[in-house]
């Protein structure tokens, strides 16, 4: 793992195996960084939701190897911005899927009735990607896009915030 703290900026990059009990053992580390690099605990928890669902979604559905995620914290004037990336192996089949649930994510003019249709979707589904992605984008408020090369899926979830100077996530 690397942990960089420059000026007014904050980011780590972690390589995980596909091990489900790992995403909650970082969730743990990036509510304690958050806690201790962000002055707004509504942001904090923004980043601490979105990594964690993330980085969910990458270890659950790699197809081999590791999972990698970054987490980028900077201050743009008084604004936070965030951005996470996470990469992993994918199948095709799943590729498409996630592909669609990405565009229309993106089309919805209205993040939380997205998030509410596709949590009645999720209740006929038995497995595949969405609620995570979709609560990282309704309750967390970032953006979401994706690429796809060779097997191999790059999601990237970006926003900024203005902090409320709320105290810290603990």
């Amino acid at each position: 793992m690397i942990v960089a703290k420059t000026g007014t900026s904050t980011s780590f990059e972690l390589s995980v195996s596909p091990a489900p009990t790992l995403v909650a053992s970082v969730r743990r580390f990036v509510a304690e960084l958050c806690g201790r690099v962000l002055a707004d605990g509504d942001i904090a928890a923004r980043v601490v939701v979105a990594t964690h669902e993330l980085l969910d979604n990458a270890v659950r559905y790699a197809t081999q190897d590791a999972s990698r995620i970054r987490v980028e914290l900077h201050h743009v004037g008084d604004d936070v911005g965030v951005v996470i990336v996470t990469k992993n192996r994918l199948d095709e089949d799943r590729g498409r899927e996630l592909q669609r649930l990405l565009d229309a994510m993106q089309a919805s003019p209205d993040r939380g009735a997205y998030y509410r249709d596709l949590m009645r979707q999720a209740v006929a589904r038995l497995d595949g990607p969405g609620l995570g992605l979709g609560r990282v984008h309704a309750e967390a408020g970032l953006d979401l896009c994706g690429r796809f090369e060779e097997g191999t899926v790059l999601i990237r979830a970006e926003g900024r915030f203005a902090p409320s100077k709320g105290p810290p996530l603990r």
